[in-house]
């Protein structure tokens, strides 16, 4: 990977919100909610450079990466292309900017690998067409130019000459997505967004094609963006790592640096649970609370505190650390729950409770704090009145009126602030944990080398 002053491509503040659930009625009387699929992401890939992005599934990873090319509209924000020229100058690109004509002439630096090697080929044209295609658009090669032009390429991505007059339901999946990296090839491209090209190809074809990018990648000099879910293969393609959760960047670092030591705490929960070729492997797994919010309503403040197993106490709470995040669970839960029943159910620890008194207070309480894993007495009394008096508006009213008692005492600054990427030592990171106000100077990770680490 070679490495310049200046980024090949540099993403500033990119947003892409969705209108969604209603009708153009509905959209009139602001009755249409909006979907924040991508809000505010910063991002730089260096020239030579793999860029892996991961994360679970509906966090915006592939939206990300066509919003990147404008094969969907982004809605707000810049994506600067620098393109050096024969005498050593820089053009600077802003891709949001630029009128559909010069965006199609730049598509032969900029290309783009889709997930699906099934649907993103045309059943209808051969492979010669398919990859021939983009010849044709930009005008590079016509007749027997082109011809040797297609063939060259099938040599290069591992197929035969003969294949070019074959149709797309004659290869298998691995073949497949070594047409569409054919295609993608055609136009000599500098930068390559991989959209997950091996997450539908069993475990051995996958290796191929990994092995098939990189080679590539050396030869041409290409610089790739990898979405990804699956970690084990980030980590063997990738020279840094963007983690993505709900729209936003979590952390970005080096390869080495974030699967050794991860900062932020879904990175951290995310490395734990990726499993070791052992069977007797337990490692210390971190497994969240929940599930991933909605994108329509996403949670304010830091959006992983909803889920984060180190968020951030009040500081005037006498009160352990995992103590207070299942107050803050239970407060949640409580906000949405229409029943006491509902609310136990929702915080369930996988354990049968035994049948109780809903009318019964001191039955209640009993039930929540086991359910919730809450002492039976905090050590804190602010903290322990609150969580009794909620727990008893369990038995007069309904759960929201136990999380409007909790929300007087229970509020972490995670669900107040909203941390930007900080700079550490290793890696860049949105956590409050890492900034002036709330970083100890103590470390608050382990070093995990050695532990399995992450999928979603």
């Amino acid at each position: 990977m070679s490495r310049t002053t200046q980024p090949i491509l540099e993403v500033d503040g990119l947003k892409k919100y969705y209108e969604t659930g209603g009708s153009f009625v509905d959209s009139l009387l602001g009755r249409s909610n909006t979907v924040k699929a991508v809000d505010g992401v910063d991002l730089t890939l260096q020239p030579g450079e793999t860029l892996g992005v991961v994360g679970e599934s509906g966090c915006g990873k592939t939206t990300l990466g066509r919003a990147l090319l404008r094969l969907i509209e982004p809605t707000e924000g810049s994506v600067t292309s620098r393109q050096r020229n024969d005498d050593g100058t820089v053009d600077e690109l802003d891709l949001t900017e630029l009128s559909s004509s010069r965006l199609r002439d730049l598509r032969t630096d900029l290309q783009y690998i889709f997930q699906d090697p099934f649907s993103s080929l045309n059943p209808r044209m051969t492979v010669g067409d398919i990859v021939g295609e983009p010849l044709d658009i930009h005008n590079i090669a016509s007749g027997e130019e082109r011809t040797q032009r297609v063939e060259e390429l099938l040599d290069t991505v591992g197929l035969n000459r003969s294949h070019a007059y074959r149709y797309p339901h004659e290869f298998s999946g691995g073949q497949r997505q070594r047409i569409g990296i054919a295609r993608a090839l055609a136009v000599d491209p500098e930068v390559i967004i991989c959209d997950e090209p091996v997450s539908a190809l069993d475990v051995s074809v996958q290796a191929q094609i990994l092995n098939l990018l990189s080679n590539l990648q050396e030869e041409f000099d290409l610089s790739y963006i990898f979405i990804a879910h699956d970690l084990s293969v980030v980590e063997h393609i990738s020279d840094r790592v963007a983690v993505m959760y709900l729209g936003e960047i979590a952390e970005v670092g080096t390869t080495d640096e974030l699967f050794t030591a991860p900062r932020h705490p879904y990175t951290e929960a995310l490395l734990s649970v990726i499993p070791e070729p052992d069977p007797g492997w337990e490692g210390n797994k971190i497994l969240l609370d929940g599930e991933v919010p909605s994108a329509i309503n996403p949670p304010s403040g830091c959006r992983f505190h909803t889920r984060c197993h180190r968020v951030i106490p009040p500081e005037d709470l006498s009160i352990e650390q995992e103590t207070f995040r299942s107050v803050l669970t239970l407060k949640l839960y409580a906000r949405q729950a229409e029943s006491t029943t509902e609310l136990v159910t929702l915080g369930g620890t996988g354990q049968l409770q035994e049948e109780y008194d809903e009318t019964d207070p001191v039955a209640v309480d009993r039930v929540i704090r086991d359910t919730y894993e809450i002492p039976s007495q905090l050590p804190d009394t602010t903290a322990e009145e609150t969580v009794s008096t909620s727990i008893e508006r369990l038995v007069e009213a309904e759960p929201p009126a136990a999380a409007e008692k909790l929300d007087e005492v229970f509020v972490s600054p995670c669900e107040k602030q909203r941390p930007e990427l900080e700079q550490t030592a290793e890696t860049q990171v949105s956590c409050l944990l890492y900034t002036d106000e709330y970083n100890t100077g103590q470390p608050v990770v382990t070093d995990q080398t050695g532990d399995a680490a992450a999928d979603d």
